[in-house]
């Protein structure tokens, strides 16, 4: 695909610059744009997915193996080739793919063999994603204090995420909110909602998030913030 007719100059030289984060990771961000139509946005999207179901799914990867339940773990590891392919982290989908033919051929030898490498190639994706989403988190932080700061925009597109159980998006946007409104006066008990969202967020925790939300858009619209 040709990048130059979807970004505009600024935009490739920051594909650029990911493409070489990633790289290190063995992560191709062109190929996984190619599965998001160059939607960079929506790969985003795609890696926050992988990151919040990672730890879970590594576990339950782990407790299959152990069961020794080949078919299992052949259904654990095509879900893992599916994920890799589409983040363009395209050693772990060969590891992955390969893996999974042994399953069904019953070669055990193979598997134990494997599955270390397979972990640590999971595991290092996650670190690469993981650099990435900060890196772009920053570039948008950056973008968003140069414009004018929306914060009800903000607040909207929070409760979006929490509701849509999209945990890593909606503590990077709390942690934009904390950011903008660090230099304007507020109450230690907004503060106080918003960090005990955060870690709402991080514990899964959706319903509670959603309370405080609720707490701080009603003192928001009231002080007309």
């Amino acid at each position: 695909s040709d990048l130059k007719a979807v970004f505009t100059p600024e935009e490739l030289r920051k594909i650029e610059r990911y493409s070489e984060l990633l790289s290190r990771y063995d992560i191709s961000l062109t190929e996984g744009l190619y599965y998001v139509n160059e939607d960079l946005e929506q790969y985003c999207r795609t890696a926050k997915l992988y990151l919040e179901f990672f730890q879970s799914a590594r576990q339950e990867m782990e407790n299959i193996y152990r069961t020794g339940d080949l078919k299992k773990i052949a259904v654990r590891v095509h879900a893992l080739k599916g994920n890799a392919r589409s983040l363009g982290a395209i050693d772990l989908y060969y590891t992955a793919r390969r893996m999974e033919q042994r399953c069904y051929d019953e070669d055990s030898e193979y598997i134990d063999t494997t599955m270390p490498h397979l972990i640590m190639e999971a595991d290092r994706a996650r670190a690469g994603l993981n650099s990435f989403l900060q890196e772009y988190e920053s570039d948008k932080q950056e973008l968003i204090l140069k414009q004018d700061y929306n914060i009800t925009i903000e607040m909207k597109n929070l409760r979006e995420a929490i509701e849509d159980g999209r945990a890593v998006e909606g503590r990077h946007i709390i942690d934009r909110i904390l950011s903008a409104i660090s230099k304007r006066e507020k109450p230690e008990t907004m503060l106080l909602r918003l960090q005990q969202m955060h870690e709402d967020l991080g514990n899964i925790e959706y319903d509670q998030a959603l309370e405080k939300w609720q707490e701080v858009e009603i003192w928001m619209r009231e002080s007309e913030f």
